[in-house]
């Protein structure tokens, strides 16, 4: 952030936990939620282009931890696209041992098997794995699968 936009919220580690003091969660992405929250502290407005990701040192950079349902990590890493296409494997297993469960048919040749839900959930572990059940084409009949 250019200094002059900066030296608006100092000292920085007091707006940080003003912030996090007065930020739910999950509601808006991080740097909407970011802006419209130092703008209510301070009546400043930070522009998006005032964000330099680019020059954040790496230590202070966000670390993304994948763990387990015993909460044994699987993977971590500063790119939450690497982590996804290094973890890809592991997701579809998850969502094959879902399936494994009982959702998925094939074979079919009539609707005999009640609503196709929008999606399907099923706890593993302490967490809640989603999917999509689909029809899928097979030539001469039709299967169920997760996607």
């Amino acid at each position: 952030m250019p200094k002059p936009v900066r030296r608006n919220f100092v000292p920085a580690p007091n707006y940080a936990e003003a912030f996090l003091g007065r930020v739910t969660p999950l509601e808006l992405p991080l740097l909407d939620a970011l802006e419209r929250e130092l703008r209510r502290m301070t009546g400043v407005t930070v522009d998006r282009e005032d964000w330099h990701w680019d020059q954040v040192p790496e230590h202070l950079k966000i670390t993304f931890r994948v763990v387990n349902d015993k909460n044994k990590k699987l993977q971590e890493g500063r790119s939450l696209a690497e982590l996804k296409n290094a973890l890809k494997g592991k997701v579809q297993e998850t969502l094959s041992a879902v399936a494994d469960d009982g959702i998925e048919q094939s074979g079919l040749h009539i609707w005999s098997f009640g609503e196709l839900p929008e999606s399907y959930e099923q706890k593993r572990g302490n967490y809640k794995v989603k999917a999509w059940p689909a029809l899928v084409d097979e030539r001469d009949s039709v299967a169920i699968k997760i996607v």
